[in-house]
């Protein structure tokens, strides 16, 4: 579903509880400063995504309160926020949400992200507004 910039929709998957996963719509955000917002093209469904949906927990990771699922994304830059020069609109990147530096993703993940490097950009992020199943997000960069 393609949200548009002026008065769209911005749907998202809110897992509310375990196994009640439900469709809700969003305000559209604005990119705040260090922030992007992104259009979601395709996501990932991640072996934690699964856990939480079908557990209501990842580990020790238990969810409290309804959540907006998913974490690893395609997406297109439809706007930029205060501070952030290296990426445009209509870019398209991959965004993935990580609790790390880039330099220390770069040192764990090194290949990941040298295969995507030569056809996109890497977002490493250290946090989405909300998760990635849904239209519209903001993310705030750490590169």
């Amino acid at each position: 579903m393609a949200a548009t910039m002026e008065g769209g929709k911005n749907i998202c998957a809110v897992l509310r509880a375990k196994g009640d996963l439900q469709l809700e719509e969003r305000v559209i955000p604005k990119a705040g400063k260090g922030e992007v917002l992104l259009r979601m093209k395709s996501v990932g469904i991640c072996g934690s995504d699964v856990h939480y949906w079908t557990e209501g927990r990842i580990g020790d990771f238990i969810l409290k309160e309804p959540m907006i699922m998913g974490h690893e994304a395609s997406a297109v830059v439809v706007e930029t926020g205060e501070g952030v020069s290296h990426l445009k609109p209509g870019q398209i990147l991959v965004a993935y949400k990580l609790a790390y530096c880039a330099r220390y993703f770069c040192i764990a993940w090194g290949m990941y992200a040298c295969v995507f490097d030569s056809v996109c950009t890497i977002a490493v992020c250290s946090c989405w507004r909300w998760g990635s199943f849904i239209d519209c997000s903001c993310l705030y960069m750490y590169v």
